[in-house]
This record gives C-alpha cells, structure tokens and sequence, in this order.
C-alpha cells in the first residue's frame, strides 16, 4: 500500500497541474495491481474528488473560474454519471470499457500538443455541450474517471476559453462528474466501509494534488510529463483490453 501511495502522489502531483483529477492512470495502476474491479471504480473516483477540489480551489483563487463555460456541459454530466454509477456491469464489459477509455486517453495525450495555442472566452454550443456532457458524464460513471481529460480537447478544439479557464472548468467537471458517480456506486454496493482502507492512497493524492495544482496555477505547466503518463496509460489499455477478450 505505501508504494502504491507513493505512486498516486505523482499522479497527483503532476496531473493536478493541468486540471485533471487523474482518474484514468489511478485507473491503471489499479487494475494492474489486481485490485477486484467492482471495488476500481470508488476508489479512483474518490481520489478524482480529492485532487480536482485542490485544483479548482486554486485556480480559482488566481481568477481564472468561468461559470458560462462550465453550466452547460456539467448539466447533462451529473445525472449520467450518476446513471453510469448505477449500473452494473459485468466483468468483461467493465474491463473493455475501461480499456477504450484509457486508450483514447493516452493517443488524445500523446498527439494533443496543440492544447498549447491561446483560446477566446466564447460561450460555448448549448447542443454540443450539453450532448457532451451526457457523453462524457456516462462514461466518467462507468468506468470512473472524471471526464476531464476529455473535455479538455473539445474546449481547445471550439477554442472555449483560455487556457487556465480551461484548467479549473476541467477540474470543476472532474469534480462535480466524480461525485455523481461515486454517489451511485455507494448506492450500488451498500457500504462504503471498504473506501476507510484505502485512506493511505487518499492522504497521498491530497498531498500531491495540493503541490500540484499551487504551482499549476502559476507558472508551471506539466505539459513534460504526459508524453510518459500516456505511454503508460495505453500499455494498460492494451493489457486491459487483452484481458476483456480473454474474460468469460
């Protein structure tokens, strides 16, 4: 548990920069640690809400919080996350889910160097929005990840927003969609007793999310390191979906 701890601190620490909760990569190290998949989804979403609130509080405090860019899309968001939370999906089902979902992850993080132009304030597309957001709240549900990831690449690409009001609507919509999704699968399982266990993973994301997101906020930027995060995120998808074909 103390190295796994120390690994979701870096996640943390560095995804935490940009806005993301790091749903997708706790989802990586979970699976591969053998963890029962039923149990996968809380635990990752729990840290999601943990690191997006420290990147929304400061991002926030520097001014850089847009409600106009983040209503439309978390409005559909949270009743589906909360729908993805619900059901219940089988074992193999969950393993390509999550499998498609990392690997669509890493490639938007291997080939998403352009998230680097500045973008307008524009008040986004009330259809696109809001159809995204069912989307991505399903999804985030489901599989347990916050969605930030991506959303980020549909803001970029209708150039909504800046990017730093980008980060922390990012961030907010991590946060918001993870716990929707937490919600139902405490509602799911009856018993949050499981999630105490875990308090180590917790402290260490708080910790990282906290140092991150200070300095994202600011000056630094984590672009560095996601080129390595996403190799590691598609060899887990690859292996994830592997194991889903494999499942009877």
């Amino acid at each position: 548990m103390i190295a796994l701890a120390g690994i979701f601190f870096f996640i943390a620490f560095f995804y935490s920069m940009v806005g993301f909760g790091g749903g997708t990569l706790y989802l990586a190290v979970l699976t591969l640690s053998e963890l029962p998949y039923a149990l996968i989804p809380p635990v990752a979403l729990m840290c999601n809400i943990i690191v997006s609130s420290s990147a929304v509080y400061h991002y926030s405090r520097q001014g850089h919080f847009s409600f106009n860019l983040l209503w439309p899309f978390v409005v559909t968001s949270v009743p589906f996350a909360y729908l993805g939370g619900i059901l219940r999906v089988s074992q193999q089902y969950f393993y390509f889910i999550v499998a498609i979902t990392l690997l669509i992850a890493s490639l938007r993080m291997l080939w998403g160097k352009k998230e680097g132009r500045q973008g307008d304030s524009s008040s986004p597309n009330l259809r696109i929005a809001m159809l995204s957001g069912s989307i991505l709240g399903l999804i985030s549900g489901i599989a347990g990840v916050g969605g930030g990831i991506f959303l980020v690449p549909i803001l970029y690409h209708f150039r909504w927003g800046t990017p730093k009001q980008i980060a922390v609507v990012a961030a907010c919509f991590v946060l918001v969609n993870s716990s929707a999704g937490l919600s139902g699968h405490i509602q799911k399982l009856q018993n949050i007793n499981y999630l105490v266990s875990y308090w180590p993973l917790f402290l260490a994301v708080l910790v990282g999310g906290q140092v991150g997101s200070f300095l994202g906020s600011g000056k630094i930027r984590g672009e560095g390191i996601r080129a390595i995060t996403a190799v590691l995120i598609l060899i887990a998808g690859v292996k994830l979906l592997i194991k889903a074909f494999m499942a009877h």
